[in-house]
């Protein structure tokens, strides 16, 4: 926790031009190059250094920093793809977005019934005939409503939201809980049911999204872009800016 303070204070002081005062803040991370590389914050620090190098008028020594930072966010995102094809949060992100914009596509009157399936999702005894009753009309016109405007029964909505929450979690648990644990927590309780929506949906089991690390769990991947580094030699010719990679390649402190 210290040291990814003293990474973030740096990084905040060499915005503001103060040179002098980051170097102090980052004490002995800012040292020794060797073990820049092998540090869990080393694109953080390989881009500091360049920064440092650049204010104190060492351009060649700025430059060569400058290429080992975008060597190891290169390495890093190559590492990222492979290990988690598809990122989690905009997964997420797509979710709530494709959620706004379904409800959106239906009547005004009938958008209260899909807000109240998006309250209600957790609720094993969710049904048709409940979302009916709260808006006030019939099941028939509901369903019509909803196939008309979104090809969709409001059965099958429930379903494909609840499977998507399902998932979110199972990401996020990374196998802490039993996946009828969390299917439960969604008004899921059939095993056979589950485990056939989830395929048709996503792919893959439920166990199988359950049995991949979730960010937080990501083992350390400092001696891989350490090694990257050492085989890519220096002129990669990689065109990122210093604050992209400092945006795009910050997941869990690395």
């Amino acid at each position: 926790m210290e040291e990814r303070a003293r990474v973030e204070a740096a990084l905040a002081l060499l915005d503001r031009g103060q040179a002098r005062t980051a170097y102090d803040i980052l004490g002995p991370l800012a040292i020794d190059d060797a073990r820049q590389l092998h540090h869990r914050h080393a694109i953080e620090l390989r881009y500091c250094a360049s920064k440092l190098h650049a204010m104190n008028g060492r351009h060649s020594d700025a430059l060569r920093c400058y290429r080992q930072h975008a060597q190891l966010s290169l390495a890093r995102l190559r590492f990222e793809l492979t290990r988690v094809p598809y990122s989690r949060f905009l997964e997420q992100q797509e979710r709530a977005e494709q959620a706004d914009a379904d409800q959106l596509r239906l009547p005004p009157r009938y958008r209260r019934a899909y807000q109240y399936i998006l309250d209600h999702l957790h609720d094993r005894a969710l049904s048709v005939r409940r979302i009916a009753a709260e808006i006030d009309v019939t099941e028939r016109a509901l369903q019509m409503a909803f196939r008309a405007n979104l090809g969709l029964t409001p059965a099958e909505v429930i379903r494909k939201l609840r499977m998507a929450c399902i998932r979110t979690e199972l990401q996020q648990m990374a196998g802490r809980d039993s996946v009828l644990a969390v299917a439960a927590r969604w008004g899921m309780a059939n095993r056979s049911t589950l485990a056939h929506n989830y395929r048709q949906q996503f792919g893959e089991t439920p166990s199988a999204t359950a049995s991949l690390p979730s960010f937080a769990e990501l083992p350390s991947i400092a001696a891989t872009v350490a090694a990257a580094v050492a085989g890519s030699g220096s002129g990669t010719g990689v065109g990122m800016s210093a604050d992209a990679g400092r945006r795009v390649f910050s997941v869990d402190g690395v």
